[in-house]
C-alpha cells in the first residue's frame, strides 16, 4: 500500500541541492532518508515543545526505518515530507512518512522512534501533551513551510 497526501498531519519542505545527486543524475537514496529525518525532526520538535523544557529533557532516537523508493527524483526542485504518528507505546512511537515532489510520490516509509531521557539516555514514557499532539487527526494539518508553495 502506498502513501497518499491526506494521511499526514505534519509537513516539511526541503530544497533539492545539486550535491544531493549521484553520478547518474538522480537524487541519491541516502539523501531521501535525510529528507525523512528532517520531517521526523520537525514533527518531534513541535510535539516536544508541548512540554515545559521538552526539547531539553528528551531525545528522540530512531530504532528502525523501512523505506520504499517509488520513483526517481532529480535536481532542481523541492520535496515535501509528510509525517504522521500511527501509534504510541510506552516510550516508543511508530511513524509513517512520505516524500512527494511535484505531486508525485517519491518514497514512503515506516519507522519506530524511542523517546529517551536526555540526561540518562534511558527510554522514558511519552508525556501526555506529546501524545495528544502526535495523535491529532490528519485533518488538522500543519502547513508546509515552503515560501514557494511547491
Amino acid at each position: 500500500m502506498t502513501a497518499s497526501r491526506d494521511q499526514f498531519c505534519s509537513w516539511t519542505a526541503e530544497k533539492i541541492r545539486n550535491a544531493d545527486t549521484d553520478r547518474f543524475g538522480h537524487v541519491n537514496n541516502s539523501v531521501v532518508s535525510t529528507y525523512l529525518e528532517a520531517g521526523r525532526t520537525e514533527i518531534m520538535d513541535d510535539a516536544l515543545s508541548a512540554c515545559p523544557n521538552g526539547r531539553d529533557d528528551y531525545n528522540v532516537l530512531i530504532a528502525s526505518l523501512s523505506i520504499n523508493f517509488r520513483s526517481e527524483l532529480h535536481f532542481p526542485g523541492w520535496v515535501q515530507i509528510g509525517s504522521t504518528v500511527i501509534c504510541i507505546g510506552n516510550s516508543s512511537l511508530r511513524m509513517a512518512q512520505a516524500v512527494f515532489a511535484d505531486g508525485r510520490l517519491v518514497a514512503d516509509c515506516e519507522g519506530t522512534c524511542v523517546l529517551t531521557n536526555a540526561k540518562t539516555g534511558r527510554p522514558t514514557r511519552v508525556p501526555e501533551p506529546v501524545r495528544a499532539f502526535l495523535l491529532r487527526p490528519a485533518s488538522m494539518p500543519r502547513p508546509i513551510l515552503n515560501p514557494t508553495g511547491r
